[in-house]
């Protein structure tokens, strides 16, 4: 806009505002009528209103991108790291697991066996035998099922538990969002997490990732009042109880509290043992569900 020649620098703006109309869905300096208003309110150092529920961090960033002294942007590999931390953040929203990620792994994703080789010690457990740490769980595996885990070695069906909740399709790629998403749900980051991954994939009730119209469509189809299903929430790092009552199905959020507690409804349980157990007997008018996944 100065006339000088564009440059690395020039380009970071552009990214910088990009990266802005990302967060908000709205369009840059969309109230700027002409070019030459526009010209003169960047030129004056007018930059898009950063939202005030913007992360820190992320702020922070979008602010150093269109710094009105050019040397003071970043590089676009700097860049590159920092959004890669912040998505970390962002995807383990829990300061255990995230202090455990960003110190150990640090990117976006990782290979499984870096993650239990890393995992375990961090949780005071010793490592698994390499070869059911490799193998375990990738037999006719399912990514929502604990289904398949058949081996009576409970060592690799504590593997398999947690790849089958960590990993993606190929089951030799562990996600940040996976990982968070189930230290949201069986936090804290400790020496039980692992058998409390066993415990929750050892539930025929539990149904993983499961979309509200699906778990809606299995429960309808099972027609049995009061039958429901444990799955995570598509919105948070919880769980949700889908539920039939009187023909339709409502879906309730469970809250995971401080100290490892449970609450459901008014109901709140002191750990994640007693919460399941609880779905497992008659509680008021709560029945376990006996649906079978095809």
């Amino acid at each position: 806009m100065r006339g000088d020649a564009v440059s690395t620098a020039s380009d970071i703006y552009s990214f910088g505002v990009a990266l802005w109309e990302i967060l908000t869905r709205r369009q840059a300096y969309a109230h700027h009528q002409t070019y030459r208003e526009h010209r003169a309110n960047v030129l004056a150092h007018q930059r898009p209103q950063i939202p005030a529920d913007c992360p820190t961090s992320l702020a922070a960033l979008l602010a150093r991108c269109w710094a009105p002294d050019a040397k003071m942007r970043p590089s676009a590999a700097s860049l590159v790291s920092e959004l890669n931390s912040m998505i970390v953040e962002l995807a383990i929203p829990f300061e255990d697991g995230y202090q455990f990620w960003s110190s150990q792994l640090q990117q976006v994703s990782c290979e499984w066996a870096l993650f239990i080789k890393k995992l375990y010690p961090h949780l005071a457990l010793p490592l698994p035998d390499p070869e059911v740490r490799d193998l375990a769980g990738l037999s006719n595996a399912r990514h929502d099922s604990a289904s398949y885990v058949v081996d009576d070695d409970d060592e690799a069906v504590s593997i398999a538990s947690l790849r089958a909740l960590v990993t993606g399709a190929n089951k030799l790629t562990v996600s940040a969002f996976l990982f968070g998403r189930l230290v949201g749900c069986l936090g804290p980051l400790d020496a039980g997490f692992i058998e409390r991954v066993r415990l929750l994939m050892s539930k025929q009730w539990f149904h993983g990732e499961l979309s509200t119209r699906m778990a809606a469509d299995l429960l309808s189809a099972k027609g049995l009042e009061r039958c429901f299903l444990l799955r995570f929430s598509n919105l948070r790092p919880c769980f949700v109880m889908s539920r039939l009552e009187s023909g339709c199905v409502y879906h309730y959020l469970i809250a995971r509290l401080p100290l490892g507690r449970y609450k459901l409804g008014e109901e709140v349980f002191a750990d994640f043992a007693s919460f399941l157990a609880s779905l497992e007997v008659c509680i008021g008018d709560w029945w376990l569900a006996r649906h079978s996944r095809e």
